[in-house]
């Protein structure tokens, strides 16, 4: 892990402008790379299809210079519970190594179609969704009615 916050703070810093893909699995108890593509920081999709197998991992995608995805590979009928739970727990450790307020957003895909669309050879990016815990535009927060006085 020492080496993979090293990395994020060397990116901060302006280096490493090239890497576009960073893929990390856990060794030990450890955060570990992996891999590396390179390529633009526009947070496309379809610079992951070259690390979805059937490996369970964590993708991390420059998003923009300074911001990056983290996105959970956990593929559909290939990982076992356990390995899903520590993957989740690990989660955190991840995003903190990426660095406070760089991380754009998590995303997490279980098989190809949800990641890069239905005809993968064809599609264009899948549009990205990110999960947070903010309402959405249609949701509604519950109305507070003031209780009358007296």
């Amino acid at each position: 892990t020492r080496e993979l916050k090293q990395f994020f703070t060397e990116a901060r810093d302006g280096q490493h402008s090239d890497v576009s893909v960073l893929r990390v699995h856990i060794r030990g108890e450890d955060l570990v790379e992996t891999a590396r593509a390179h390529g633009p920081s526009n947070g496309d999709l379809m610079q992951l299809s070259e690390f979805l197998d059937d490996r369970v991992g964590f993708l991390v995608l420059r998003a923009s210079p300074a911001t990056w995805y983290v996105v959970s590979w956990i593929p559909e009928g290939k990982v076992s519970v356990n390995n899903r739970m520590v993957y989740a727990a690990s989660l955190p450790s991840l995003k903190l190594a990426v660095g406070e307020g760089c991380v754009e957003g998590t995303l997490q895909f279980t098989t190809w179609e949800d990641a890069l669309g239905s005809n993968s050879s064809t599609a264009q990016p899948a549009p990205i969704e990110l999960q947070c815990d903010l309402p959405t535009a249609t949701e509604t927060a519950p109305a507070v009615v003031p209780k009358p006085a007296g």
